[in-house]
């Protein structure tokens, strides 16, 4: 369980506008914006759209499960 700072809602807020044409939800872009901040580049999940979403610097999510980078 991680607290995740105030200003996070925006960006949170900006990543799920950023991809409306994708099923991005409040959890998903939680994900992105945990991630950002803890420097690391890693998910494991068994959503596919985490190939599309990008963190910032455009670098790609690993995903240990899928294998996918």
């Amino acid at each position: 369980m991680v607290d995740l700072p105030g200003e996070a809602v925006t960006t949170i807020r900006s990543l799920i506008h950023k991809y409306a044409d994708r099923p991005i939800d409040f959890a998903d872009a939680s994900l992105m914006v945990l991630a950002a901040l803890q420097k690391m580049h890693s998910i494991l999940s068994l959503d596919a759209d985490f190939t599309v979403y990008r963190l910032p610097g455009k670098k790609r999510f690993r995903n240990p499960l899928t294998g996918a980078e």
